[in-house]
């Protein structure tokens, strides 16, 4: 009986472990751009864990930007404490090569929601020209391990335009994403993601808004960004169409390839077939000497 009650325990093991998920339900941003060009991010994510859970990361590209300042991780409202402990209510700060990670620590274990706010000033993420000003930024990069099911964000200027003064481009954004204007505010929504989708829209606005700010590059233009923008569709245009024709081509060599082997095969790839042999022996058997 106590064998009996073993073998049945390690056959639960792998469903107990198979049970242990989580689900990222909203992705909600507020991007607020003040007179200097500092932008100041908040991003909201509403997690879903089903299982047991110590710690949550996020990460971010070290592109984009110069600086990167005034760090913050909040749990449910509750701001959480920036040490290296590892203990729940507390995160810390990694800076690699490539991308930086903020990791914070919970403690969970079973089903849970939890809303996590990550804040943070980006300094010199926005290139400032003589009239217009650029930011081009990822808001859902397609590396996460789970896409959300909303997504929204808002952007604001620090002072009122008119809705044609914005020019945007989706760039690599799914078409099922919109994009809204009102005045100062920008606002960008969509749901049913899937894995490899991606949220990086280029946004040009006046640079008269940016009372406190430099010109960063004169060279930028409106003429010039739409240039680029055309460009840029063309070629991603020639690569889809690069793409289908290597597919057509695979479709077709593949099954040729086959065909034209069978054929040189069936032709020269016979085995060879040698003489028969006579029921006399070619050899003289030894003697008794």
């Amino acid at each position: 009986m106590t064998r009996f009650i073993f073998i049945i325990t390690l056959l639960l093991i792998p469903f107990s472990l198979e049970a242990r998920d989580y689900e990222i339900r909203e992705v909600s941003i507020q991007a607020e751009i003040t007179t200097d060009g500092t932008v100041r991010y908040i991003e909201e994510r509403h997690y879903q864990f089903d299982g047991e859970y110590s710690y949550v990361y996020y990460t971010l590209p070290l592109s984009g930007f110069d600086a990167i300042e005034r760090i913050r991780v909040r749990e449910d409202g509750h701001a959480l404490i920036n040490d290296d402990s590892g203990e729940p209510g507390t995160f810390k700060v990694q800076q690699g090569d490539d991308e930086l990670r903020i990791t914070w620590y919970i403690d969970i274990d079973g089903m849970a929601d939890h809303r996590y706010t990550v804040q943070y000033d980006l300094k010199d993420a926005l290139v400032v020209g003589p009239d217009y000003t650029e930011w081009m930024w990822i808001f859902l990069s397609n590396r996460l391990d789970r896409t959300p099911e909303t997504f929204q964000a808002r952007i604001s200027l620090p002072e009122q335009i008119d809705n044609d003064e914005w020019h945007t481009w989706h760039r690599e954004t799914p078409d099922h994403v919109e994009m809204r204007k009102d005045g100062n505010l920008l606002f960008i929504e969509g749901e049913g993601f899937r894995r490899n989708d991606e949220i990086r829209p280029r946004l040009l606005f006046p640079s008269r808004v940016l009372t406190d700010a430099d010109v960063t590059d004169r060279r930028l233009t409106l003429d010039r960004v739409r240039e680029e923008e055309v460009a840029w569709a063309d070629a991603r245009q020639r690569e889809k169409q690069l793409r289908m024709l290597g597919i057509g081509l695979m479709a077709v060599l593949g099954p040729a390839s086959l065909l034209l082997y069978l054929w040189f095969y069936r032709r020269y790839g016979r085995r060879h077939k040698t003489a028969s042999v006579g029921r006399q022996p070619r050899y003289t058997p030894p003697s008794d000497h």
